[in-house]
């Protein structure tokens, strides 16, 4: 009942797509850019529970003493994310190339729920949201957003319609760049990689932006399947000299065919 009564957005508000279709077809036909769209309507069923509804700590908790609540809020959660998606996609969807989604499944060193919690509340919705961004848009790439150390769950993902992983954090436990090319490698394609925690913080030189270039182009990019792109948004403290370094030494180094 207190789901029910929560104050939810309105998928079919017209406010919400003007001037959308213009812009996506514009980018589409008259430049050579990827067109990406940010499926769900406020990012995942997760993050809609926990940020917008119940804070994310008192929503992890839920998980485990309140499972009943926390269900109800993902399920709900879940039928606005296909709802916003149908507005979307039947608004714009044949002018784009990526359809984004995102719910942060991990932290630096392991799961923020274990893969039981996330197999029996999580996973069918996260499939059947992709499933209908798939079928409404058949041409797109399904790019997830999930921070952290995800790796027990990658399988997961790839089960339920993922297609390209973001941010692939480096230095998370478990995050080995040449490691999930391995196993993975022939069924996703990697997104980010580039570390911010040490390379693009304060501590980085301009030669540790190289040296991390050319470390994950070897581990990662080698038979495709691979967007370089920091692991998440680079903070304040980097310099805009180690930036263009980054975008330079990359477009210089990693472009498709390697060489």
């Amino acid at each position: 009942e207190q789901v029910e009564e929560f104050e939810w957005p309105d998928p079919d508000d017209p406010s919400r797509m003007e001037g959308v279709r213009e812009l996506a077809k514009h980018l589409h036909e008259e430049t050579d850019y990827a067109v990406v769209g940010y499926g769900g309507g406020p990012w995942g069923i997760i993050e809609m529970a926990a940020h917008f509804m119940r804070g994310f700590d008192k929503f992890l908790v839920d998980l485990l003493r309140r499972p009943d609540l926390a269900e109800a809020m993902l399920e709900k959660s879940m039928k606005l994310a296909i709802e916003m998606n149908r507005v979307f996609l039947d608004e714009v969807g044949e002018y784009l190339d990526i359809v984004q989604f995102g719910d942060d499944l991990g932290h630096q060193d392991g799961l923020i729920m274990s893969p039981k919690i996330y197999r029996t509340l999580v996973k069918h919705r996260h499939k059947k949201i992709f499933k209908d961004i798939h079928r409404r848009a058949p041409h797109v790439k399904l790019l997830y957003h999930n921070c952290g150390a995800v790796e027990p769950l990658i399988q997961d993902l790839i089960d339920v319609g993922v297609d390209i992983l973001n941010p692939i954090q480096p230095l998370a436990k478990g995050m080995d760049s040449a490691e999930l090319k391995k196993k993975y490698g022939d069924k996703l394609t990697f997104h980010g990689g580039i570390d911010l925690q040490r390379v693009m913080s304060a501590q980085g030189s301009i030669e540790d932006v190289r040296t991390e270039v050319d470390t994950r182009i070897d581990a990662l990019a080698h038979g495709g399947g691979y967007i370089l792109a920091p692991a998440h948004n680079i903070q304040s403290e980097s310099t805009p000299q180690k930036i263009l370094e980054l975008y330079d030494y990359a477009t210089k180094k990693g472009t498709y065919p390697l060489k």
